[in-house]
């Protein structure tokens, strides 16, 4: 088995959990692997949607945001310590290390700051657990031989955070873009494409160019969150045969 994610409209943890357990990932060992890790976490939800008429999976995890809020900031090295208790191979705890390791360094950077003196939110780091753990535990249990990526689209112009407007792609993403060499393209329309925990798990597995000609033996769609004008809010990672 190979797999080739098709980023058209974008990338996200969520949405790949969703794509990778619609490709024949194991929900069990998913749902072990995350329990393991005693987050502040309410309900992993599982149920198949429609975008845009395409049928996908939503996977959809609920955070208690109080119980997390009330936690200080998060090192990266107690991160690491959070890891080495899970209840999962020595693989994915490599993996889910070397992940969150990219999205602080990203961070960090596009904050001025460094390594050292870069702390997780206590309520996104919990989304981050679940994405980069779950990726991790999924591609272990599908154990493709390589793992493909198209270009990475997003939108041009600003998306209106909290604390006013962000450029699009978002700094840390543009960081690994930049750092990672990953392929970008602009496309004319609104609304963020590309989470950080999305851009990490593309810098990360993207080792291989894309080939040019491929058999299709299966697809796994992943659903977004968000609703685009000029695309469908899609993740499709597919079973490929290399020819």
């Amino acid at each position: 088995m190979n797999l080739y994610f098709e980023m058209y409209s974008g990338i996200a943890g969520d949405m790949t959990i969703g794509a990778l357990l619609d490709l024949g990932g194991s929900k069990e060992r998913l749902i072990q692997g995350i329990d393991s890790l005693n987050l502040p976490i309410e309900e992993l939800s599982f149920k198949n949607t429609v975008k845009n008429t395409i049928s996908a999976y939503d996977f959809d995890p609920k955070i208690h945001i109080k119980e997390a809020r009330a936690k200080d900031p998060i090192p990266l090295e107690m991160v690491y310590e959070i890891l080495e208790k899970g209840d999962f191979s020595e693989k994915v705890k490599e993996d889910s290390r070397n992940l969150f390791t990219i999205a602080a360094k990203a961070e960090a950077s596009s904050q001025g700051l460094d390594l050292k003196d870069f702390h997780f939110h206590p309520v996104g780091i919990v989304d981050s657990f679940i994405d980069f753990v779950g990726t991790a535990l999924l591609i272990e249990d599908l154990g493709p031989d390589k793992i493909y990526f198209s270009d990475l689209y997003e939108a041009k112009g600003y998306q209106m955070r909290k604390r006013g407007p962000m450029p699009l792609p978002e700094p840390a993403v543009l960081s690994l873009i930049k750092e990672y060499q990953i392929p970008l393209r602009l496309v004319d329309d609104e609304g963020e494409r590309n989470t950080l925990t999305g851009a990490s798990i593309v810098a990360y597995y993207r080792k291989d160019p894309l080939p040019e000609r491929f058999i299709v033996h299966n697809v796994g769609i992943g659903a977004g969150n968000s609703d685009f004008q000029k695309s469908t809010n899609i993740l499709r990672v597919y079973d490929i045969e290399v020819l």
